[in-house]
């Protein structure tokens, strides 16, 4: 939906750089030569957008583009995922009738990683790979910030060159 902080790491940034999501122009804030911050800009609809560089209105990385994923967590069909898998996790004596969302998705986690686990036909398990421990205090998705690696290059004769920042 937007709002969410980025990090964008790369070379050679400067002052004044700004980034496009899709088509929306947004300020970056200089941390280092090698990395900025911006915020997302407002999106409605979920899906991916080319994420590009522009200085004085001239664009950078068109040939190479980055990618950020808009996600919305209120889809109904996210919405009716979660109710679907909240039946089919287990239940534990004290269990509110509706459990949070983390809750479901650390259950289904454990669940899949048990079934993973199991011989089959007298075979070792599937080898899956292991989630980190869902922390206490976790209200949300998406409570970090993301980063995206980039690459600003300067070409001799000090100009930007027209994809000199690359993804």
């Amino acid at each position: 939906t937007g709002g969410s902080t980025v990090i964008i790491i790369g070379d050679n940034f400067f002052d004044g750089l700004q980034v496009v999501f899709g088509t929306m122009l947004v300020w970056s804030e200089l941390i280092t030569s090698h990395a900025i911050r911006v915020q997302t800009p407002p999106r409605h609809i979920p899906g991916v957008v080319e994420v590009t560089l522009s200085y004085k209105s001239k664009m950078f990385c068109k040939g190479a583009p980055g990618r950020f994923v808009y996600v919305s967590l209120s889809e109904p069909t996210i919405d009716y995922g979660f109710q679907r898998l909240g039946k089919l996790v287990p239940r534990h004596p004290g269990d509110p009738e509706k459990l949070p969302k983390e809750i479901v998705l650390k259950r289904a986690a454990d669940l899949a990683e048990a079934l993973y686990s199991m011989p089959r036909n007298n075979q070792l398990g599937l080898s899956s790979p292991r989630s980190p421990p869902v922390p206490q205090n976790m209200t949300g998705f998406n409570t970090y910030t993301g980063q995206l690696a980039v690459s600003v290059q300067d070409n001799a004769n000090g100009q930007w060159p027209t994809d000199g920042f690359f993804f």
